[in-house]
C-alpha cells in the first residue's frame, strides 16, 4: 500500500474519538479545578476560625499575664509588710531580751516598776462617768481575772495596781474625804484596807488620777485569804463629789 490513505468514515471516527477524549480531559480538569477551589474555601475557612481562635487565646494570655503581674505586685507588698513586720517583732524581742539582761545583771534599783500589762475596767455603768457622792458606791463591774499574760520577770514581785480617772470639787482644809477598797461579791463582804483618794480642791471640770497600789494582796483572788474567786471597786466620798470617768487595771513586775 503506497500511503494507507483512510476513508471518510474512519477519518469522522478518529476526530470523535478525539473531540470525545478532549471532552473528558475538559470534565476532569473542571471537576479538578472545582475541587481545588472546595479546598481553598474549607482551607480558608479552616484559617479564619484558628485565626479566631488564636485571638482568643492571645486576648486569654494577656489577661492571664495581667493578673500574673496583679499578683506578683500583691506578693511583693505582702513580703515587704511581713518583712516590716518581722522587724518589728525582731525589735520588740530584741528590747526585751535586753531587759531581761538588764535585770539580771542589775543595774536597776530595787522597788524600780517594770509595766508588764495594762488592761481598762468597765465601769459600774453603761454611762460616761460615775459619781461617788456620800456613801459606798461600785465604780467597777465585777473583775474576773487579772488578765495576767506574762511570766513574773526574774528578781521581781508581781503586783497590781488601780489607775482611776476622776475629777473632785473636794477641798482637804473643810474635811472632805475622797477614798476606795475592794468589795467581794461572792462573799459579800467588803476588804477591810480602804485606799484614800486624791483631792484636787478643783471642780467636777478639772481632773486627775488616783493610784491604788494592792500591796496588801500578792493575788487578788486568794481564795485562802478572802474566800472569793472575783472582786470590783467602790468610791466613798464624804462633804464632795468624785466623779470617776475610768479604772485601769496595771500588771507591774518590781525589782526586789
Amino acid at each position: 500500500m503506497a500511503g494507507q490513505d483512510i476513508t471518510p468514515a474512519e477519518a469522522y471516527q478518529k476526530a470523535f474519538e478525539a473531540l470525545n477524549n478532549a471532552r473528558q480531559e475538559f470534565r476532569d480538569k473542571t471537576g479538578a479545578i472545582d475541587n481545588l477551589e472546595k479546598e481553598l474555601k474549607e482551607t480558608k475557612g479552616l484559617l479564619q476560625k484558628n485565626s479566631g481562635e488564636l485571638e482568643t487565646i492571645k486576648q486569654q494570655l494577656q489577661i492571664t499575664i495581667t493578673e500574673f503581674e496583679t499578683t506578683k505586685n500583691e506578693l511583693q507588698s505582702v513580703d515587704t509588710l511581713l518583712k516590716s513586720q518581722l522587724q518589728s517583732v525582731d525589735a520588740l524581742l530584741s528590747k526585751g531580751l535586753s531587759d531581761i539582761q538588764s535585770i539580771k545583771q542589775g543595774p536597776l534599783a530595787p522597788g524600780t516598776e517594770i509595766v508588764r500589762e495594762v488592761h481598762p475596767l468597765a465601769l459600774a455603768t453603761n454611762d460616761e462617768f460615775i459619781d461617788v457622792n456620800g456613801q459606798w458606791i461600785a465604780v467597777t463591774r465585777p473583775v474576773y481575772s487579772t488578765y495576767d499574760y506574762t511570766a513574773t520577770l526574774p528578781g521581781t514581785q508581781r503586783k497590781y495596781k488601780l489607775i482611776v480617772r476622776q475629777a473632785n470639787d473636794g477641798q482637804a482644809p473643810r474635811g472632805d474625804v475622797s477614798k476606795y477598797r475592794l468589795f467581794y461579791p461572792w462573799v459579800n463582804n467588803a476588804d477591810n484596807t480602804e485606799y484614800p483618794g486624791n483631792l484636787n480642791w478643783g471642780s467636777l471640770d478639772e481632773g486627775g488620777w488616783d493610784t491604788i497600789t494592792l500591796d496588801h494582796i500578792t493575788n487578788p483572788f486568794n481564795q485562802d485569804k478572802h474566800g472569793n474567786s472575783y472582786w470590783r471597786l467602790e468610791g466613798f466620798t464624804s462633804n464632795c463629789t468624785n466623779r470617776v470617768f475610768s479604772v485601769t487595771l496595771m500588771v507591774v513586775d518590781i525589782i526586789s
